[in-house]
């Protein structure tokens, strides 16, 4: 396994590098922990007065909490847009990785040297209170941190199209897990990182995903990295159909009127030495699957996938909604079977995002985590307003084929959908069994900042939950 040998700590407000690409961090409180006496918070969620009334009522019930973990400490800066968390436990450390940039698809001509996917923060106390942000790029040596320009590879058709559009690594979006052996892997846009101390230090893995030693597309991979008995780490993603067009940043439309060509494929992407190098399978998928930012579950030896569905069957014009496919294997790796799911959202392929699946101990049902970024679910309780649900479904009848979800609940509603206000991705969620809670993180602002970074802590006991009024 990778060591961290004689790490350099870092002062409370800088952050210095290590020999050998070794970084570690401080832990000082970030942000207040709590919405009270927070107007930056406030201003972010963009919420009615009924609705944080709802959430103070749930949190003295020990229902339901909605927290701050990241804010811009400066909201009118450059890189003020924190968004797209996922997070992970281990041993009793909660880590979440962010992006600090500046916008979503809005204001994105600017940019600078301090545009980063890997912002990691932790908590020791049950994500009650979160250390300040460090970036995961300061365990880079500068050649691999500049490689082809100071944007990472797939989004530079993006921010940066003037920089090197070969270099890189083949990876978009964040995904984290912890090891049997209590290691925290994070792939991301920057490569993959290790540690094996909860967090404190970090390792990158200099040719981990990197072009040249990663054929194949450019992966844009779900939230969750799992840990697999016979293939060792794994994460799980789609690929974009590459043309001239899409390498100069000019993506050709897809039917449902959207910008990017989702591939009719499964990638599987998986290391066997602990993340230092890494191995890929595919698998060719049915075209009304088309997968975008895959989800696993590995529940007792068995694999779930559930993703943003891209092909034109997955929207029901009728009702102007959208579904989910899941992809299922009682063998625990591909080939999977297919299906669309009954979990639906509002709106077109654009107002899906990427979201959660988890097996709840305490109902012993799969679950999951469903943004809505224009309202959703079964009877649509917050129509027009971008809201957080919970669906569920029994592992066994899943994996006996069916694709049939209950719609449980409405965690959150805001005042606005897409478009005015940015926000949600709740991949990478952690249940928390000996707290009896699951901790989902998500990112709420507007689309070209500020935003920052929440958690919603809710009890595992889902029927308690239906039942709570609101």
């Amino acid at each position: 396994m990778p060591t961290t040998s004689n790490p350099l700590r870092i002062t409370r407000r800088s952050f210095v590098l290590a020999a050998g690409g070794v970084a570690a961090c401080s832990d000082p409180a970030s942000v207040k922990p709590t919405l009270d006496d927070n107007p930056l918070a406030a201003r972010l969620l963009h919420m009615s007065d009924e609705q944080l009334a709802r959430l103070e009522e749930g949190r003295r019930e020990g229902l339901l909490e909605l927290a701050p973990v990241s804010l811009p400490p400066a909201p009118e800066a450059l890189n003020n847009h924190y968004g797209w968390p996922v997070g992970t436990q281990a041993g009793n450390t909660l880590i979440v990785v962010h992006r600090h940039i500046p916008g979503h698809w809005t204001g994105l001509e600017r940019t600078n040297d301090d545009h980063s996917y890997t912002m990691v923060v932790r908590s020791t106390d049950g994500g009650k209170t979160w250390s300040r942000p460090f970036d995961l790029r300061q365990a880079m040596t500068r050649e691999d941190r500049y490689r082809g320009g100071h944007i990472p590879l797939a989004h530079r058709y993006k921010f940066a199209p003037d920089q090197d559009p070969t270099l890189g690594y083949k990876i978009h979006l964040n995904a984290i897990g912890t090891t049997s052996d209590g290691g925290v892997v994070i792939v991301s846009d920057h490569g993959v990182f290790r540690s094996d101390d909860q967090g404190k230090t970090w390792k990158h893995f200099s040719t981990a995903m990197r072009e040249d030693t990663t054929p194949g597309a450019v992966l844009y991979i779900g939230p969750r990295l799992f840990e697999h008995p016979n293939y060792g780490l794994v994460v799980v993603g789609h690929s974009n159909i590459v043309t001239e067009d899409y390498k100069k940043g000019r993506h050709p439309p897809d039917t449902t009127g959207g910008t990017v060509r989702i591939a009719d494929k499964l990638h599987f992407r998986y290391s066997r030495d602990g993340g230092a190098s890494w191995r890929e399978e595919e698998q060719s998928l049915p075209s009304f699957v088309r997968p975008g930012e895959p989800v696993a579950l590995h529940h007792d030896g068995k694999l779930v996938v559930v993703s943003r569905s891209y092909d034109p069957a997955a929207y029901d014009e009728s009702t102007d909604t959208s579904v989910y496919a899941q992809l299922w294997s009682d063998r625990g790796w591909h080939p999977l079977a297919a299906k669309h799911s009954t979990i639906r959202v509002a709106g077109k392929r654009g107002r899906q995002d990427t979201l959660d699946i988890d097996y709840n101990p305490v109902t012993k049902r799969i679950e999951a985590a469903v943004p809505a970024r224009a309202g959703g679910g079964q009877g649509r309780p917050y129509p027009g307003r971008m809201s957080l649900n919970l669906w569920s479904i029994d592992p066994d009848e899943l994996f006996a084929g069916s694709a049939d979800w209950r719609f449980e609940c409405a965690l959150f509603a805001r005042k606005e959908p897409l478009g005015k206000i940015d926000g949600l991705h709740p991949g990478g969620a952690v249940i928390d069994e000996g707290r009896g809670v699951q901790h989902i993180f998500v990112y709420m602002g507007y689309p070209a900042g500020p935003s920052g970074v929440f958690r919603v802590t809710r009890t595992l006991e889902t029927g308690k939950l239906r039942a709570f009024p609101g």
